[in-house]
């Protein structure tokens, strides 16, 4: 399926996104800054890659003096932030839209379980996309309100990652501190790049969600079971408007096991 001429994807080196930066070696958040104590070792970044449904961006690791690193650290402590490990999320769009967070939710509930992260060892460090300002058209004022919605509405999702309150990668986000960080998500964002994301990860985020509502699990559907497929398409005016689309049906419709598919037009449903 191809979008529309006119719409411009975020360029990325190779076309696929950076993934996941395991960093063994101290780094602090504060106030939307990432920090490390200089001089660097050969294995400390100096910079972190991220990618989103949205784009691609980068943060500066900044090197600081001994000073302002250990008053860091002192904050990072007296606020319960000293963590032996940070895990810092991209976040896409912080609007409550279940589809957007599918996004990062996956392969964050996948990556804590492929990396063994326990829940009293980590501190969840939520870093929005930064490419586009002003952000999410807000004003400053209202970015805070949005933030606030955002962290209250994902809170279920935080809550499985860590016992410790999310901290922010923003201005005023405090300070969080670990001796070691996993920085980024592998991509699953089909129709921007191929998938890092795997069938795999869908099962561990299924068994995340399910271990934390205390619930059980259904027997996963045998094989040459039904397949249901559902194409958003956009109206006439947006970019993401699928050009292909009427040649590409009768195709998805032949494919083995397809019986239910169905085609809905977002902008008049």
């Amino acid at each position: 399926l191809e979008p529309a001429s006119g719409y411009q994807f975020p360029v990325l080196q190779g076309q696929h996104c950076p993934g996941v930066q395991v960093v063994n070696c101290p780094i602090c958040v504060k106030n939307g800054n990432f920090i490390r104590l200089s001089p660097p070792t050969l294995s400390t970044p100096q910079e972190l890659h991220f990618c989103t449904e949205l784009g691609a961006f980068h943060q500066i690791v900044a090197a600081v003096d001994e000073p302002t690193w250990s008053e860091a650290l002192t904050e990072a402590r007296k606020t319960g932030r000293e963590n032996r490990q940070l895990l810092v999320l991209p976040v896409g769009t912080p609007h409550p839209n279940l589809w957007h967070a599918l996004h990062w939710w996956v392969p964050s509930l996948s990556l804590k379980v492929r990396s063994g992260l326990k829940l009293k060892d980590v501190q969840v460090v939520i870093v929005f996309e930064q490419s586009r300002l002003p952000r999410w058209g807000a004003t400053k004022e209202q970015e805070i309100s949005i933030i606030e919605g955002f962290a209250k509405f994902h809170k279920p999702i935080i809550d499985i990652f860590s016992t410790r309150t999310m901290a922010l990668a923003e201005g005023n986000g405090g300070v969080a501190c670990g001796e070691s960080v996993i920085a980024g998500l592998p991509s699953f964002r089909y129709d921007l790049w191929s998938s890092q994301a795997s069938k795999a990860d869908l099962a561990h985020f299924r068994a995340e969600l399910i271990g934390a509502s205390g619930q059980h699990a259904k027997p996963e559907q045998e094989e040459g079971g039904h397949t249901r497929v559902l194409i958003i398409q956009r109206s006439a005016d947006q970019t993401r408007r699928l050009r292909n689309l009427g040649s590409a049906v009768p195709v998805l419709r032949r494919l083995p096991g397809v019986d239910d598919f169905r085609v809905q037009h977002l902008e008049a449903s």
